[in-house]
């Protein structure tokens, strides 16, 4: 009778249980994924797309595209989503975690070049490790929060802007989104709600 009304979860014991792993040769890889998204900032959508679809799968990801077309204030917007998922080793394949980042910045203006190279050594660090309890989906999105949009309706079968996805993973638990304008070093970063 006590029981029903007091619940842990182990899930949310484990981060104390991790020690970081993310040193200078991860920051190194971000800066090298750094110069090849800056080599591709005015290439074509389904350019960037095939460059970071085919970093990805070098290490180790399942990958998929997402073509899209939004219509905003009546023009027609169209993009590509990359994404790719780390299936979690003592998963079920039922929860998920996201991390994501546009090729723009919030702005609309500035590429968020530091961001995407973050994102994309952040994910082949994390696959690394095998204690992952949730799968881990890495996004990059075409057309900031359009292209976010586009890909959870796709994801979440309400589908009006873009084609299906061809990959999935289990129920959305939590998101971050890294947004680093510019190509500079930074002495401090923030966390918005």
């Amino acid at each position: 009778q006590y029981s029903k009304h007091t619940y842990i979860s182990e899930n949310a014991l484990l981060p104390g249980q991790v020690k970081t792993h993310y040193s200078w040769s991860e920051v190194s890889e971000a800066n090298a994924y750094a110069e090849l998204i800056e080599s591709l900032v005015n290439a074509s959508s389904l350019e960037k797309a095939a460059a970071i679809e085919r970093e990805l799968r070098k290490s180790g990801f399942k990958t998929a595209t997402q073509n899209f077309t939004v219509n905003v204030l009546g023009k027609p917007i169209t993009g590509v989503n990359i994404f790719a998922v780390l299936n979690a080793p003592r998963g079920d394949g039922t929860e998920a975690l996201v991390l994501s980042a546009p090729w723009k910045s919030k702005d609309g203006i500035t590429d968020n070049i530091n961001g995407v190279a973050a994102a994309l050594s952040i994910g082949k660090s994390l696959k690394k490790y095998t204690y992952w309890s949730k799968d881990i989906i890495l996004l990059i999105s075409d057309g900031d929060e359009i292209g976010v949009q586009a890909w959870l309706e796709a994801y979440h079968d309400y589908q009006i802007s873009g084609s299906p996805l061809l990959l999935r993973s289990g129920a959305i638990q939590a998101a971050v989104n890294l947004d680093f304008p510019g190509t500079h070093s930074y002495h401090a970063l923030g966390l918005f709600f």
